[in-house]
């Protein structure tokens, strides 16, 4: 995952410097046909801008996160109570569905969408994760991670579907549960590292097993996502997609780029020197 910090300074929810303490997050989807942050940011930034501010925004062309706001301060995203309990975060949307009247639309492209989704739910899933190590939530805590529509059954935003109503209108298949869980998953766990035995064996696509989980949560844990499910035990191509990205990230202790997670890259992963 990668963040950009690009904070609206010009927005009025930065310049009036209000702090809230963190207690949960909201995602939320743009609800329109816009994937580029760069284009929100540029119209959000202004002084005279005072309807919204959110604190990070999903590209749906790259997945890369710009964080617009400082995380404890308060913005303007919910319509409602949770702008000063719950860090906002919107997913941009495809470029290629037309929305009609009461949040429904039509697509011209359904695999072209589906993979933009995707790449802004797993960017998604990886942020909330490191949110919510920095914060010491639970994900799976009653009312800590909520979508915008969720929120409004709360009582504690606005009347909006999303992101609901996104994942249903694709068929995603996506769920608000299954959101929290991937999350917690993401957030890895200490006894998957203790299970880990270093040397046993090297592990590369075609592995499967308990050390093929342990290295799944060690690189979702620290922003390399295994994909929507990816937590599973089967060393596949998403897997090995993941270890190369975080091998050519800390080439200089992993050595190789070659999606092979040997002794060294998995010390480097544990946290081990060598």
């Amino acid at each position: 995952m990668k963040i950009v910090e690009s904070i609206m300074t010009k927005n009025p929810c930065y310049t009036a410097g209000r702090k809230i303490t963190v207690k949960g997050l909201m995602l939320h989807s743009v609800g329109c046909s816009q994937p580029s942050a760069a284009v929100f940011i540029g119209l959000w930034n202004r002084e005279s801008y005072g309807y919204s501010c959110v604190h990070g925004i999903i590209d749906a062309n790259d997945g890369t996160v710009y964080q617009t706001l400082p995380w404890d301060h308060r913005g303007w995203h919910a319509g409602g109570s949770a702008n000063d309990t719950h860090i906002g975060v919107e997913m941009c949307e495809p470029d290629c569905i037309q929305y009609g009247a009461g949040g429904s639309f039509t697509c011209r492209n359904m695999d072209r969408a589906k993979e933009m989704v995707k790449r802004t739910y797993e960017a998604a899933v990886e942020l909330f994760a490191k949110l919510c190590k920095e914060y010491g939530l639970d994900p799976m805590a009653d009312g800590v991670i909520v979508s915008h529509a969720e929120g409004y059954m709360r009582g504690i935003a606005s009347g909006h579907g999303d992101p609901e109503h996104l994942w249903n209108g694709l068929g995603m298949g996506y769920t608000m549960d299954a959101f929290r869980k991937a999350v917690k998953a993401a957030m890895g766990d200490e006894p998957a590292k203790a299970d880990y035995t270093i040397g046993m064996r090297e592990l590369r696509k075609g592995c499967r097993g308990e050390d093929v989980r342990a290295l799944q949560i060690l690189l979702s844990g620290r922003g390399y996502s295994c994909g929507i499910g990816g937590i599973d035990g089967d060393f596949g191509n998403v897997t090995e997609s993941a270890l190369k990205r975080y091998q050519a990230d800390h080439i200089a202790a992993c050595v190789a780029v070659d999606g092979v997670a040997g002794k060294r890259t998995m010390r480097n992963l544990i946290g081990i020197s060598h």
